[in-house]
């Protein structure tokens, strides 16, 4: 004779399970950790970007960030004291044509170091998706920082 469950489906349906099953955080749980005590550090829930265990990547981003410390390096040493009107930029037919003074230049500077994190962060976000756009991402904040460094030299040269 068939046993039925009280569901009157059949067998196995009101089956006890036996597997235990444990919180996620107490899988993961060590010996020596301070979560036995209860107490958690707000620097375990950081994980290292994915793009510094890229070399490549890595290295392009720490050239580009040199690059700009290098104009803020050259700014400060040729610009700091100076309280003059600068040409920021020429034009070959009508001269001179936009003038400023060295906050518009540390502007500059400190715009170009926002765009180099805010591509390093999206560089980071891409690598795990499509790899090349982190790579694109990444040789564009070189260029980028080249040319900033570039237009730093140039005001303080014609200036």
């Amino acid at each position: 004779m068939m046993a039925l469950s009280s569901s009157g489906l059949g067998r196995g349906l009101l089956k006890a399970k036996t597997r235990v099953r444990f919180p996620l955080g107490l899988l993961n749980f060590s010996a020596g950790s301070s979560r036995k005590l209860g107490f958690e550090s707000r620097w375990e829930h950081m994980k290292t970007p994915v793009i510094l265990k890229n070399r490549y990547l890595a290295l392009t981003f720490l050239a580009a960030a040199i690059i700009l410390a290098a104009g803020f390096f050259i700014f400060g040493t040729n610009l700091w004291d100076n309280q003059n009107l600068l040409v920021i930029h020429f034009d070959s037919f009508r001269g001179a044509n936009f003038f400023g003074d060295r906050r518009d230049v540390l502007d500059i500077l400190i715009t170009a170091s926002i765009i180099w994190l805010i591509n390093l962060v999206l560089a980071n976000e891409f690598y795990l998706r499509e790899r090349i756009l982190s790579y694109l991402m990444a040789g564009s904040t070189l260029f980028f920082s080249v040319l900033i460094l570039i237009a730093v030299n140039v005001i303080i040269n014609i200036n």
